[in-house]
């Protein structure tokens, strides 16, 4: 079973991990409690975590320069 989850698992997991760990600190400071549910589902998504850009497309949505709803 466990070979059978660890094929499953992206090689970046560790980075990916780390990335949403970081995320998830700013998002608790920068982002009421309404909109922080919405923004964590969002940006662990394997569509968001394969953007090469993700450092920056998280702080445009800390900064309230993007909405989750324009992607």
């Amino acid at each position: 079973m466990r070979q059978q989850i660890e094929q499953l698992l992206p090689d970046s997991i560790e980075q990916d991990l780390a990335f949403l760990e970081e995320a998830r600190t700013q998002i608790k400071t920068h982002i009421n409690k309404n909109k922080r549910q919405e923004l964590l589902k969002y940006i662990s998504t394997d569509y968001f975590l394969r953007q090469r850009d993700r450092e920056e497309q998280l702080q445009t949505f800390l900064h309230g320069e993007q909405s989750i709803k324009n992607h």
